[in-house]
């Protein structure tokens, strides 16, 4: 059964199991854009500016290394046939140690980066879950579906502003 047949299918039993439990109330139904939120936050807002310098400073740090490596490059590539066996074996270990770190200054950079997304990813899905759950109890939804997850919903139902404002509310001092 593909991942889509599921979903199909476990929304099918959600809803009827809500139609039984509610039978008498009209059952409201909604989706809610976790991207939208993400970009219309203040939260949302402040981890991708962090993100973001985190990104530009570990990107700073590695053009200055390979400032340095460029440079000496050039200063081997204009004295190689000047320098003695010696010095240019000397320059030629320099370059290959700057070329290591290099490489484990970007390896390191894209590790770092990727826990730090993940942190903030992490603890942003789990503030998402809160604001949503508050705001389905509030309102009075069976059930709140992911719009990523849903292949067709109607404007209608679309709950998104509302978490927003919510999760403002909520989270605002965070």
């Amino acid at each position: 059964m593909s991942r889509m047949a599921i979903k199909v299918f476990v929304c099918a039993v959600l809803v009827t199991l809500a139609a039984g439990s509610l039978s008498a109330q009209q059952i409201k139904i909604g989706v809610v854009d976790p991207v939208r939120v993400s970009e219309e936050t203040a939260e949302g807002q402040r981890i991708q500016t962090r993100l973001k310098k985190f990104s530009e400073d570990k990107q700073a740090e590695i053009t200055a290394l390979e400032n340095q490596l460029t440079n000496l490059q050039k200063d081997y590539r204009a004295q190689a046939l000047s320098l003695s066996a010696d010095k240019r074996a000397t320059m030629e270990k320099q370059i290959q140690l700057k070329q290591l770190e290099l490489s484990s200054m970007r390896d390191a950079a894209s590790r770092q980066f990727q826990l730090e997304f993940n942190e903030a990813n992490d603890r942003f899905q789990a503030q998402l879950l809160q604001a949503v759950d508050e705001y389905g109890r509030r309102e009075g939804f069976a059930l709140i579906l992911d719009r990523n997850q849903v292949a067709w919903a109607a404007q209608t139902v679309d709950v998104t502003t509302g978490v927003v404002d919510l999760f403002n509310q909520l989270f605002s001092g965070s």
